[in-house]
């Protein structure tokens, strides 16, 4: 029997894209080389049916009010979608007997991604996709592989999986590496709209294998432009909506030095048992107007309340969202028309303060972030 094709995606820092055009043009969204062969793999993974259902019912609205909420209607995701493991704790150990990333069939894989630096000799191929097969591809079995994978109940068009050093088997924690591979691919979109999102567990991942949700946004939202408050070093507030959380750029700064203060914030409350999410989107450079042409890359992360899905008292199904990462960001996967058609932006927010941190456990996270901020800019 032949082995199995796999497809590697090689790249290095100079296919990097810094700037994307602006959300006020009425330009159709622009693609990258790596845009392109997504879309055109998840289309085709879908066309072979490797997906539960398909996203031909999906509508969309923008709901009206200061925040512009986005509301996507899709009503099969929450019937056909895997049954979420059983989740107790933030850190809750692997199952190696439980679904993970590394059980999926090859026709849901889009490709590997491989870094390699400008000036190696491996980068004379950056940029084109090539096939392999897993017998004979050394790097198909190496320890460290990235991987894009369709997510088989889809929100959207060109909704995937991003599963960091996959083959390790690591459990749903967000590490150093894991954001740096996060930004070093949504560098590698021209696609305004692309963003990448986390949950930890208990709050809403639904598989303990650390992974992210790519998802292409096709409106503006509020974390694309939304003003944040500076609070000490490298280290925003972002508190536009009912939760509030933490926020950093790419400008002025770089992939390594994001990622080391992104994890600074997602380790401690890791620690310290409080579930979180984090959230990777294309935006405007912090304290400029919505509508400027200076862009960069904005990342939030949100402590919050945490959810224990099927342990808790009544039907998650009956809720009219899960408020997870791109909920948190005003993209609303709404479960079913009656709230799709009805709801409010008072709704949104009263929905979504349920799930706010008590003042007291906010502030004292947020004292640690000026804190581990001041510390790094006495340091510098």
């Amino acid at each position: 029997m032949d082995s199995p094709v796999l497809f590697r995606y090689n790249y290095s820092e100079l296919d990097f894209i810094h700037q994307t055009a602006q959300w006020v043009d009425k330009l159709a969204p622009q693609e990258s080389e790596f845009d392109k062969q997504l879309l055109q793999r998840w289309q085709a993974a879908m066309d072979n049916g490797a997906f539960r259902y398909n996203v031909d019912h999906v509508q969309i609205r923008t709901i009206p009010g200061t925040k512009k909420y986005v509301a996507l209607l899709n009503v099969l995701r929450e019937v056909e979608k895997r049954k979420p493991q059983q989740v107790m704790s933030i850190n809750q150990p692997v199952n190696p007997d439980a679904f993970n990333f590394n059980k999926v069939k090859s026709n849901e894989i889009i490709f590997d991604l491989k870094y390699s630096t400008p000036n190696s000799s491996s980068t004379s191929d950056v940029n084109n996709l090539h096939d392999e097969s897993h017998e004979n591809n050394n790097f198909a079995k190496a320890e460290n592989v990235t991987s894009i994978l369709i997510n088989n109940s889809p929100v959207n068009r060109g909704h995937c999986l991003l599963v960091p050093e996959k083959n390790l088997n690591n459990p749903q924690v967000l590490t150093q590496t894991s954001f740096k591979v996060a930004l070093e691919t949504i560098l590698l979109s021209r696609h305004r709209g692309f963003t990448v999102g986390f949950n930890s567990l208990m709050a809403y991942a639904s598989v303990n294998h650390q992974h992210w949700h790519i998802i292409y946004i096709p409106h503006q939202l509020l974390v694309h432009h939304c003003p944040v408050r500076h609070l000490s070093g490298c280290f925003y507030e972002f508190t536009a909506s009912p939760v509030h959380g933490f926020a950093l750029q790419l400008h002025g700064s770089s992939v390594d030095a994001v990622s080391k203060q992104a994890y600074k914030i997602s380790s401690h409350l890791h620690k310290n048992d409080i579930a979180h999410n984090a959230f990777i989107c294309r935006g405007v450079v912090f304290g400029e107007e919505a509508t400027s042409p200076l862009t960069t890359v904005r990342l939030f992360i949100w402590p919050r309340k945490k959810y224990i899905g099927d342990s808790s008292e009544g039907d998650p199904a009956k809720e009219p969202f899960n408020l997870a990462c791109i909920e948190l960001a005003g993209f609303l996967v709404m479960k079913e028309a009656k709230s799709y058609e009805t709801y409010t932006e008072a709704d949104v927010d009263t929905y979504s303060s349920a799930f706010r941190l008590d003042e007291s456990d906010y502030k004292s996270i947020r004292n640690h972030v000026i804190d581990v901020g001041s510390e790094n800019s006495s340091s510098s």
